[in-house]
């Protein structure tokens, strides 16, 4: 039972890990898209 859970938290923490670079890279993206618009009104 105690590795059954210990398994279920490993296998939860690569989903956050996996969700987090996924979240990151979109805000990253976000951000860029955001500046490209800024530059281009901006001229």
């Amino acid at each position: 039972m105690h590795d059954e859970s210990r398994e279920q938290a490993s296998r939860t923490e690569k989903f956050f890990g996996h969700g987090l670079k996924q979240i990151e890279h979109g805000f990253k993206s976000a951000f860029h898209v955001i500046h490209v618009s800024s530059v281009n009104f901006g001229s």
